[in-house]
């Protein structure tokens, strides 16, 4: 579930990557350089759902990125196990360091699908865990959908550097 939540900050990374033109290409290039994940903050409202969860996020860009919307498959053996959805945008603001609620949806077929995954993955055992992403993310002077199917959960994670102790920084939060 937080790996999802993970997932979907890096989504929104990879969203302003992706641009028809070139100079577009570039200028969200720079952008995404300029975004990291911090670490996760607080949690309310958990329930089997969804929740709102608080993220520390440093967007060194000299622009405000939106999030409009997203939404990230998580599949085991080609068989979609659950779903986050953003529940409202999320903004970033520019040249700051800053705590962002992203209100997130869940839909599975067990209340505990999300806690299982998390905890798969922290054991090290998530090799067989794909994400598919679609989001709809950009700055005021570009916006663009992005999408990538059936992405590794630890490639995502080692491409962000995201550690099994930030993971269970968020399973105690749980």
């Amino acid at each position: 579930m937080w790996r999802r939540l993970r997932i979907l900050m890096v989504c929104l990374v990879v969203m302003l990557v992706a641009t028809p033109s070139a100079n577009a290409g570039k200028i969200k290039d720079r952008i995404i350089e300029k975004i990291r994940f911090e670490r996760f903050t607080k949690t309310s409202h958990l329930s089997t759902s969804g929740m709102n969860l608080w993220a520390e996020i440093d967007n060194g860009s000299c622009h405000r990125v939106t999030i409009h919307e997203a939404e990230i498959d998580i599949t085991i053996k080609g068989r979609t196990v659950a779903t986050i959805t953003l529940r409202d945008k999320v903004v970033l603001p520019r040249r700051s360091t800053t705590e962002v609620l992203l209100p997130l949806r869940f839909t599975s077929r067990s209340s505990f699908a999300f806690t299982r995954l998390l905890w798969k993955i922290v054991d090290g055992l998530g090799d067989d865990i794909y994400i598919t992403y679609r989001a709809k993310a950009g700055i005021p002077l570009f916006k663009t959908t992005i999408y990538e199917f059936d992405i590794p959960v630890t490639e995502i994670l080692t491409n962000f550097a995201i550690s099994k102790l930030r993971l269970r920084e968020l399973l105690d939060m749980l």
